[in-house]
């Protein structure tokens, strides 16, 4: 009896789990009909939404374009999401040490923040000229906020009694930051990294949307490219960066999982 008890909760858990897969699969398929059946029964013009064919067939056709665009545009998002990490870190350890430095340059950090990239681009532009290092720069400039802020946050929250225990063994300020202070902030700069992932691919579309040329194709330029001239282009490219960004969130969701917070648990432990 109670192995057939087991048997069912265990066929019942593995149900729900494939119902959990399956799921968002058919509701996109239902989405896709849908919209294949609007399409058709409307006769909508392409240029003003293409049908999941055109789309698809799109994408087969331009495939090699819409490849190389992709890698330099994820490129560019990685090296701006690793720039973005490090220096987003350094300067939230700066700034998790006193107060009077947090109130001396949190303002203007936040004041950074409320920049329009789109204001930013054109001057990374002027500095750096149309080249991959300005895409990357911008990347980093729209994915370094979420870090900074975060990590700032983590830095700051350490319990008062286990402060006051480092102060009474006589703790160095190094000592205090290392085992105290970045143990704590690594879950909040784990949720940094993981809003950064997905703005990075954001700041290198904008990136590549004001640098890019026909010799150096990426996303974003793609995107500019295609609106009046290939629809079903446009859509597809569209779709690709959503899932870029999906996949950067996963990625980086799954590394702070494995790593950082192992090594916190470990450090804590």
């Amino acid at each position: 009896m109670i192995g057939r008890q087991r048997s069912t909760i265990g066929d019942s858990r593995w149900l729900e789990k494939l119902a959990m897969i399956l799921a968002p699969g058919i509701v996109l398929v239902l989405v896709l009909l849908t919209w294949q059946w609007l399409v058709w029964a409307r006769e909508i013009p392409k240029f003003i939404l293409p049908s999941p064919r055109d789309i698809a067939l799109a994408t087969w056709s331009d495939g090699a374009r819409l490849w190389a665009a992709t890698l330099r545009t994820g490129s560019a998002a990685i090296a701006g999401l690793g720039i973005s990490v490090g220096a987003g870190f350094l300067l939230a350890s700066v700034l998790g040490q006193a107060r009077w430095i947090r109130n001396s340059f949190m303002p203007y950090v936040l004041v950074f923040q409320t920049i329009p990239i789109i204001g930013v681009a054109p001057l990374l532009i002027t500095w750096f000229g149309n080249t991959f290092s300005t895409v990357m720069l911008i990347a980093a400039f729209i994915s370094i906020f979420p870090i900074i802020s975060n990590t700032t946050t983590g830095m700051v929250a350490v319990d008062s009694s286990h402060l006051d225990l480092f102060h009474l063994n006589r703790a160095s300020r190094w000592q205090i930051y290392r085992y105290l202070q970045v143990p704590t902030a690594l879950p909040y700069f784990s949720a940094g990294i993981r809003i950064a992932a997905a703005a990075c691919v954001l700041g290198a579309c904008v990136g590549d949307y004001f640098v890019g040329t026909a010799q150096q194709e990426g996303l974003g330029f793609l995107v500019f490219q295609a609106k009046d001239r290939n629809a079903g282009l446009m859509f597809a490219t569209l779709f690709v960066l959503t899932l870029m960004g999906f996949l950067f969130y996963l990625t980086a969701n799954l590394v702070c999982r494995l790593v950082l917070l192992r090594w916190e648990d470990h450090r804590l432990g």
